[in-house]
């Protein structure tokens, strides 16, 4: 499920929230995607973990767009 995402020309960012019934976990994915070069970076981080993985999207978003932080 996407959580939040931002796009542009060059890049996206997005963060997802991963749920795997088999394996009973529950995740936060935070993924930079650089379109001109065709490159992925993912970080994921446990559920508990939500408020460090919105800090870091934040900060993606804050370096690759020049956005302020909430």
């Amino acid at each position: 499920m996407i959580l939040k995402v931002n796009d542009t020309k060059d890049f996206n960012i997005s963060m997802n929230l991963n749920i795997n019934y088999d394996l009973r976990f529950i995740e936060v994915t935070v993924a930079t995607w650089n379109k001109n070069k065709n490159t992925m970076q993912t970080k994921c981080f446990p559920a508990k973990d939500f408020s460090e993985a919105l800090s870091y999207y934040e900060l993606q978003e804050h370096f690759l767009f020049g956005t302020e932080k909430a």
